[in-house]
């Protein structure tokens, strides 16, 4: 693997930051375009976007490079724009609306901050603290923010996998402009039981990894275990809890960060309503699209599966399916949103709906 300067990858969008060697000391860059970047559905490996062989850089040299000045005018030339989510929610559909060559391009889950999201829960298993994880967060968003033309918005859908680095993102000091696109439960776990063993594996994985560290949250994962005798129950009322860990990381956030529900989208909101749901999400952005120009983005993928290019979509056959399922597991399902009701601390039913949180960050 070719090593090249770390001045010369971290500002150029050409080469995109992708993985993290702690051990070796390496920063991995994957050459690619613009066209490549912006086709991906996912930026995590599942889709090829290298043209040439990954190039590195040695790791503590771009953290002394994140202290240069020309870093450092690269980081307040704008602010860090995320879309957060907490899986199935159409929020790389709302990604998809929002990219428009040479004004918005939307990354969508750069494999890095999924790294760097394991790395955290590393440490927070064994209660330990590493200064260079805040400094490679910012020096990864400044990264992902190179432009490819001047005048370009860069907006970053982080996996929900990456919520657990919330505070390290969103409340480090930096401009931020966060979206936060929300389910409700029983949508949630309808779309985790759609998505067959592959989907409920993952959940019981979010479950695991957003709760590594904390006693509390294994206390409760675990009471989500032991509320069910057999395994697709389980998995039922593992995955309302990873719903409602994300919803309440969320409210956290909003509430740390002094944001409102203008900074929330829904996924009923993306699925009944398109144009506002992407209208709105640019405001929060702060990117400058028209409503016109967010008119052509909905159209744009009307009929189209944001994940699987080339797969039609269409609301009803969702609907549909989603019926199915509930035919078939909704004895599990309806047991897990009636256990998560009752039992975890401030868990409403609703996107945004979370006990004693101020009125204006409830969304319905």
């Amino acid at each position: 693997m070719r090593l090249c300067d770390a001045s010369e990858l971290l500002l150029d969008p050409n080469y995109l930051a992708h993985r993290i060697d702690i051990g070796g000391n390496r920063l991995i860059f994957l050459p690619t375009t613009r066209r490549l970047i912006s086709r991906a559905s996912f930026l995590d490996g599942r889709t090829a976007i290298a043209t040439g062989p990954e190039v590195a850089c040695r790791l503590d040299e771009a953290l002394q490079a994140a202290e240069t000045p020309a870093f450092e005018e690269a980081e307040n030339a704008a602010p860090d724009r995320f879309i957060f989510h907490v899986a199935f929610c159409g929020s790389t559909r709302l990604a998809r609306i929002l990219d428009r060559p040479g004004r918005v391009l939307a990354l969508r889950e750069p494999n890095l901050l999924v790294e760097l999201a394991d790395w955290k829960a590393a440490l927070d298993r064994r209660s330990g603290e590493d200064p260079r994880l805040a400094a490679l967060v910012r020096l990864t968003c400044v990264s992902l923010r190179s432009r490819w033309q001047p005048e370009e918005a860069v907006i970053v859908k982080p996996s929900n996998w990456v919520n657990n680095l919330l505070p390290e993102l969103c409340l480090c000091g930096r401009r931020i402009r966060p979206v936060f696109v929300t389910s409700d439960r029983r949508a949630f776990l309808l779309a985790v039981f759609r998505g067959g063993r592959e989907r409920l594996a993952f959940a019981a994985r979010v479950a695991s990894h957003l709760a590594s560290g904390n006693r509390s949250r294994q206390a409760l994962l675990a009471a989500a275990i032991g509320a069910a005798s057999e395994p697709l129950g389980q998995a039922a009322h593992i995955a309302a809890f990873a719903h409602w860990l994300q919803i309440r990381q969320f409210h956290d956030t909003l509430l740390a960060g002094g944001w409102g529900s203008e900074h929330v989208v829904t996924f009923d909101a993306i699925e009944r309503a398109p144009h506002r749901a992407g209208s709105a999400a640019a405001e929060a952005l702060g990117v400058d699209l028209s409503a016109g120009e967010v008119a052509q983005g909905v159209a744009r993928n009307a009929g189209r599966n944001a994940k699987l290019p080339g797969a039609d979509y269409s609301s009803e056959a969702q609907q549909e399916a989603d019926r199915t399922v509930h035919r078939l597991y909704g004895a599990q399902i309806e047991a897990a949103i009636a256990w998560a009701r009752d039992f975890l601390p401030d868990a409403g039913e609703g996107p945004l709906e979370a006990g004693d949180y101020p009125e204006e960050l409830r969304v319905g």
